[in-house]
């Protein structure tokens, strides 16, 4: 018998056993990689540094490996070798990947890499000239990425910005796009004047993408003239038009008002007119809101931006009004309702009564916004009249309160609506209490609900007490008195707990009082079905402060809570102040498996035991931050909060071999503020770690150490780049005017952070040269330069900071650095910036937060309701 079948058929099996065994290999490392990353991405493992195991990753690009780029990119500098080793990949989805792993590895915060990094600027800069066009786009789009979100250096931008602009002038039509789109995040000359070449391009296309940049820019005039030369191309001259327009150019309203016939651009048109609000567009609109062809929403649209106008556009409105068609005399209406002048109260007056519900509905919103004496009684008038839609429409859409004669209005409806405006308008306080006697149900009802977000008052608690007897409205009477922190109506309450429609907001309101008659309730409510109601009744009973209420709680913890349930009853159990927890919480640490479990529970609970201040609980906090480092944010606190006690234990952190735990020592060492610590740190002060070296420096400030003056002056020249900072920062508190040599040696270092900071310290000094280097970065230099130096700003003494940063708030097309901006007027504690703030706070912008949260800082308020009151109150007081 031939044996060779036999041995093809054994060879075939060993290869396939052979490849299997491969595949099973490849598939188990690209496992424990994808394991590896979610560790890391939760700060499971401090420290990655397995080379082969990146070599694994990389080489297994274009496979589904199951993580995104992003998730890749948390590995950090183990990945980026391997990566420039593979970057000649023939395959160009590949090339973009690395990329865009790469970009993100230098973005990541966490990963402390330097961006200035000649490997990755090297990289982008060889992707700009790819043969790829996909991978070209990638490197102009990671560039500008890098940009506006990481500090590089003056030599890393400028080989950016050159390839920037010699792409731009590229024969190659995919380079030219992706250049100038990622020129918007380079404001040097070179860069616009490559922009205004391409101006003269022969490409149609390439013109529009050098105007669609031109345009969104605060550009010098030569530009403007560039653009103003380049109205009559033909081909472009709509989108010139515009550009100039956003550019705030009137020599934009000419063509404007010629798009405005132009049904595909109308609509743009008319929001670029709106921008500009010019006189000379005032024929223009009319002509377009009292014509037939034209679409509803663009004369709507061009209505409102003759109203806004003002005064100019009063006298033509007026006369437009007398020879307008019925079709018109809608959005004239509307465009008169805007302009606070008493000449269009006895037209709009006519007009409201025979209008359409819609049109009525849109002038008397344009009303709203009316604060005058005229405006008042026009709305008074239509109140009192025969049409009660109107009335309530009009009380409705007011911003500021109505006439308070509605108040006694015979229609008890029409007292209603007056009082669902006061609770959005913040009106008078005593005419709403009054309304709480009404005989009226429904009133009565609105003048709880107009009470509600209220600032605590005692006559509000004294003017509800009776209406806890009213069965109408005792529970909302009993919920308001909650609100205000008295407990009266707990009675009427803890009925309520009964009762499935009302159970919730009751339980909500026994978190803002303590009753021990409603103990017993909120127990039995811990068992119900509905998640919502165990978790409001685990806060009811932490705010109870009950021993039972306490017993319950913990009960909860022994027996095990699903995860979504134990952060609650972590919280509730810090907020009862009973030392009876903190055992129980002590031990739920201890037998946390940090290695398996979501650590999400572990943060509230070192937070408890924070609150909770007591020394037992020392053991396992530390314990908590041997594992996952995010921890250390709730650690550092809670620890600091045990006071002497945490003493002893922070001393030893300092000679911990990993170092984010011996920044953790010092960090507690310094907000305990002993003293007798500063010679420890003092010969700490050449650690091998930067973060720990910055931290110790700003420690000795913080404890006043006597040597600081001695030793932190050579730290201004430290090889890294955050100790440098801190030095800075450090000796610019001392104000010995000494050290302005040095600092001014660093306003040319090449880290952002350093040359601000030292600019910030000079300034201290008087210095103009700081102060003038910090000026010129907050309002000229790229978002990530005008962060830094806006919060630099904060801290400077000098007057001139405080007026640059209220100039770079009032400016509403700079949305970007408001909230940079906010956080820098409460370091500085001025409350001449709470006007400012309001203003800002009281329109729909991107950073919102930041700018309630400076607010609540700057006033010692707690919402937005009450911030909102307290400033009509101010207002008034004028």
């Amino acid at each position: 018998m031939d044996g060779k079948p036999l041995l093809l058929f054994l060879l075939l099996i060993g290869l396939l056993y052979g490849a299997s065994a491969q595949t099973q290999l490849a598939n188990t490392q690209r496992q424990s990689l994808q394991q590896a990353i979610e560790a890391k991405q939760w700060d499971h493992l401090p420290e990655y540094n397995d080379p082969l195991a990146a070599e694994t990753l990389v080489a297994h690009f274009g496979e589904p490996l199951g993580v995104s780029s992003y998730e890749m990119a948390c590995l950090g500098s183990v990945l980026v070798d391997p990566l420039l080793a593979r970057l000649h990949d023939p395959d160009p989805l590949i090339r973009k990947q690395i990329l865009e792993v790469l970009t993100n590895i230098y973005c990541r915060d966490e990963n402390g890499m330097d961006a200035s990094d000649p490997r990755l600027i090297n990289t982008l800069v060889s992707g700009m000239a790819d043969a790829d066009a996909g991978v070209r786009e990638k490197a102009f789009y990671n560039a500008c990425t890098l940009i506006s979100n990481c500090e590089i250096s003056q030599e890393a931008f400028a080989r950016l910005e050159q390839a920037v602009v010699e792409a731009i002038s590229s024969p190659d039509t995919h380079i030219r796009k992706a250049a100038t789109r990622a020129a918007y995040v380079f404001r040097a000359p070179a860069v616009r004047n490559a922009l205004v070449t391409l101006l003269q391009s022969p490409d149609a296309q390439t013109r529009q993408w050098a105007i669609q940049h031109l345009g969104y820019s605060h550009e010098p005039p030569a530009v403007t003239d560039a653009l103003v030369d380049a109205l009559h191309d033909p081909e472009i001259h709509i989108e010139v038009t515009l550009a100039l327009a956003r550019l705030g150019d009137s020599r934009a309203i000419e063509p404007l008002c010629r798009l405005l016939q132009d049904e595909a651009y109308c609509y743009e048109a008319v929001v670029m007119l709106h921008r500009l609000k010019v006189p000379q567009a005032i024929p223009a609109l009319l002509s377009l809101i009292t014509s037939r062809s034209v679409p509803a929403q663009d004369r709507e649209h061009a209505a409102i931006v003759l109203g806004e106008m003002g005064l100019p556009a009063l006298n033509p409105l007026l006369h437009a009004w007398k020879r307008a068609a019925s079709h018109a005399k809608p959005y004239l209406a509307l465009a008169l309702a805007f302009i606070q002048d008493s000449r269009t109260i006895p037209l709009l007056r006519r007009y409201l009564y025979q209008a359409k519900t819609e049109d009525r509905q849109r002038i008397l919103g344009a009303l709203s916004y009316r604060q005058d004496a005229d405006t008042a009684a026009l709305l008074k008038t239509l109140a009192e009249g025969h049409s009660r839609a109107v009335a309530v429409e009009a009380i409705d859409n007011m911003s500021s309160p109505p006439p308070l004669s509605l108040l006694k209005h015979r229609d008890p409806r029409r007292r209603e609506a007056v009082l669902y405006n006061f609770a959005t308008t913040y009106g008078p306080l005593e005419p709403v209490l009054t309304c709480l006697r009404d005989p009226d149900v429904h009133v009565r009802a609105a003048a709880v609900y107009a009470l509600r977000e209220r600032i605590p008052d005692s006559s509000i608690a004294e003017a509800l007490v009776p209406l806890l007897y009213d069965q109408e409205v005792c529970f909302e009477a009993a919920l308001m008195l909650a609100r205000q922190g008295d407990a009266r109506g707990a009675e009427v309450l803890i009925a309520a707990l009964r009762s499935p429609e009302k159970r919730e907001d009751a339980l909500r309101a026994f978190q803002q009082i303590q009753v021990s008659a409603a103990v017993p309730m909120l127990i039995t409510l811990l068992k119900d079905e509905d998640n919502n109601i165990c978790i409001a009744a685990m806060r009811a009973l932490g705010a109870q402060r009950e021993p039972t209420a306490t017993a319950a709680l913990l009960q909860m913890l022994e027996s095990g809570q699903r995860d979504e349930l134990v952060w609650v009853l972590i919280g509730a159990l810090s907020n009862t102040g009973d030392p009876l927890v903190v055992q129980p919480l002590v031990a739920f640490m201890e037998q946390y498996d940090y290695e398996n479990a979501f650590y999400v529970n572990i943060d509230p609970a070192v937070k408890a035991l924070g609150k909770l201040g007591d020394p037992r609980a020392i053991p396992a906090i530390l314990q908590a931050m041997e594992s996952p480092r995010n921890v250390r944010e709730e650690a550092v606190p809670a620890l600091v909060a045990m006071g002497d006690a945490a003493y002893d234990p922070a001393v030893k952190l300092i000679a911990d071999p990993r170092p984010w735990m011996r920044e953790a020592g010092v960090t507690i060492l310094a907000r305990l503020g002993k003293r007798e610590a500063a010679p420890l740190l003092e010969a700490a002060l050449s650690d091998p770690d930067p973060e720990v070296r910055a931290a110790i420096v700003d420690a000795l400030d913080t404890l006043h150490s006597a040597n600081a003056a001695v030793l932190v002056p050579p730290l201004l020249s430290d090889s890294a780049a955050v100790v440098r900072q801190a030095a800075a920062r450090v000796l610019g508190k001392m104000g010995e005017k000494a050290h302005t040599p040095a600092l001014r040696r660093l306003l040319t270092d090449p880290s952002m952070s350093v040359r601000y900071t030292a600019a910030g310290a000079l300034a201290n000094f008087g210095d103009e040269q700081g102060l003038t280097l910090l000026l010129d970065a907050a309002e000229n230099g790229t978002l990530p330069n005008r962060k830094i130096a806006i919060t630099v700003l904060g801290e400077v003494n000098d007057p001139h900071a405080f007026d640059i940063l209220i100039r770079i708030l009032n400016d509403r097309t700079d949305r970007h650095a408001h909230e940079a901006v906010a956080n820098a007027l409460v370091q500085r504690g001025d409350t001449r910036a709470i006007g400012p703030l309001m203003e800002l706070f009281q329109q729909d912008y991107d950073y919102l937060g930041a700018i309630e949260s400076a607010l609540r800082k700057l006033t010692g308020l707690s919402t937005d309701w009450q911030l909102r009151e307290w400033w009509l109150k101010q207002q008034q007081t004028k």
